[in-house]
């Protein structure tokens, strides 16, 4: 099944890496990581964004079809795309560079999303320290006992966490 649908994904969606290490939100991600902000200075960071163009009607928006992805289960192959996707680029930058990877709650709630962020980590080669995980304050809404234990066993493996977007679901 993940074969089928990683061939569809490399002809519809993309992953495109923003950078968010700018000087308006440094302050905010060295306060988040517990770190002083001039020590946040000197590092770096992009986030992969999930991108569909669809060949009729352009660029859909993320807002648009990851609902679709949850609720119909195939987020968690997308998911599974995206990240060993980011992974495997990520593993090539310079050692000091961090990318942050949104997930969503359905992927944080499946008993073996911390088992695959451990495959890949090996898979690709990305040292754990150079992992984000970004998830939303739903993540932890929907299934506060099941989040958490997925976040220690995320945090355990080495791998950063942060809260994205907080105040918008």
């Amino acid at each position: 099944m993940l074969r089928l649908v990683r061939g569809a994904f490399r002809r519809a969606l993309s992953v495109f890496f923003q950078s968010i290490s700018t000087l308006a939100n440094l302050p905010v991600r060295a306060i988040r990581a517990g770190l002083p902000v001039v020590l946040a200075l000197v590092g770096f960071a992009f986030e992969a964004l999930l991108r569909w163009h669809h060949p009729e009607r352009g660029s859909i928006s993320p807002a648009v079809f990851v609902p679709v992805a949850e609720e119909s289960g195939a987020i968690v192959p997308i998911g599974e795309w995206v990240l060993e996707t980011a992974c495997n680029d990520a593993a090539s930058w310079d050692s000091h560079v961090i990318v942050a990877v949104n997930v969503s709650a359905v992927q944080l709630h499946s008993p073996e999303f911390a088992h695959k962020v451990h495959e890949i980590l090996l898979r690709t080669g990305l040292p754990p320290r150079r992992l984000e995980i970004e998830i939303t304050e739903t993540a932890l809404v929907r299934d506060m006992t099941r989040a958490l234990a997925t976040l220690r066993q995320l945090k355990t493996l080495g791998v950063m966490v942060a809260m994205d977007d907080f105040g918008t679901g």
